[in-house]
């Protein structure tokens, strides 16, 4: 009981970002190998509400069960089952939710309102997965992304090879820049 790691700001600040980066339901920012579309852990984001006041509680339709995992992972799986809490919510108004937020090391500005998000990528293209997306901007409102990211394509053999930005998802041309 001597330390808690949940007092550490940088822990804070983690514990934090799925609140940053969830839109609406279960729309996220898809920079990068990122889907639109992401159903939370629902344990874990039960175990940070609880530890953190400005932690949001997503709407459990949104939840990854145990079977919709395609990988399986005992482990968070045990998570969910020992973290989850029924009918658990947040009354209080949640700042985080519409706010502006800055990550300086990877160069990402998010500014959530009540309206729109407007989403920009800052960073370096030598960096993994790298799908050329330097200064690619996001902007979505009311349930739609009017400037989007295509996502990520079909992993194969030429995707990771020699002609990896002639695909469109790993292209320039295939991004808001």
């Amino acid at each position: 009981g001597e330390i808690d790691l949940f007092k550490n700001s940088k822990v804070h600040e983690i514990a934090l970002f799925p609140t940053k980066v969830y839109l609406e339901k279960d729309d996220v920012i898809p920079f990068s190998d990122a889907a639109h579309n992401y159903n939370y852990r629902i344990g874990l984001i039960h175990f940070l509400a609880k530890e953190y006041e400005e932690a949001q509680v997503f709407d459990e339709k949104y939840a990854m069960w145990f079977d919709e995992d395609y990988r399986y992972k005992f482990v968070e799986a045990i998570r969910d089952l020992f973290w989850y809490t029924p009918g658990l919510t947040k009354t209080q108004e949640n700042k985080a939710a519409t706010a502006c937020h800055i990550f300086k090391q990877s160069q990402w500005y998010i500014n959530k309102q009540e309206d729109f998000c407007l989403a920009v990528k800052g960073g370096r293209n030598n960096e993994p997965h790298n799908h050329n997306d330097l200064g690619h901007i996001v902007l979505y409102s009311h349930g739609k992304y009017i400037l989007d990211d295509l996502g990520w394509p079909e992993y194969d053999s030429e995707y990771f090879g020699v002609n990896r930005y002639q695909n469109l998802c790993a292209s320039s041309a295939g991004h808001s820049v």
